[in-house]
């Protein structure tokens, strides 16, 4: 089950301390808000948090409005794995400012949302990089 600020009012979720129910309410109406009204290309729910939001919000973190994505469906070979290119893309600035500075412990980032920004911010490389590895 997804959690959301709805699942806690009803007492799904009850576990969560008082002081963290208002920060989680307002992490969960910004990413709705962001992803329906806004229609900007989102990570997954387990990457966004409040300090990946501030740093969107005060603009030195970006979102890619989802008219502007451009989708690609990369083959799983290993030399394309998201483990082999993250430590090659992570001095670049510009393709970094659409992650987190830090990555929740023993997680990667998302395959499918690591390529569709790579390939939207460097789509030339990513052409290269695919038919390089057939």
């Amino acid at each position: 089950m997804r959690l959301n600020h709805k699942n806690y009012r009803i007492g799904l979720k009850a576990s969560l301390s008082k002081s963290t129910v208002l920060p989680y309410i307002f992490v969960c109406s910004m990413v709705k808000y962001m992803s329906t009204s806004l229609q900007l290309y989102l990570p997954p729910d387990y990457l966004i948090n409040r300090d990946f939001l501030k740093l969107v919000l005060t603009g030195r973190k970006k979102l890619i409005p989802l008219k502007d994505v451009k989708y690609v469906n990369v083959p799983k070979y290993e030399e394309l794995s998201v483990e082999k290119m993250w430590p090659i893309m992570k001095p670049d600035a510009e393709f970094m400012a659409h992650f987190p500075d830090t990555l929740p412990k023993g997680r990667n980032a998302p395959r499918e949302y690591f390529w569709n920004v790579l390939n939207t911010v460097h789509e030339l490389y990513v052409q290269r990089l695919i038919s390089h590895a057939h």
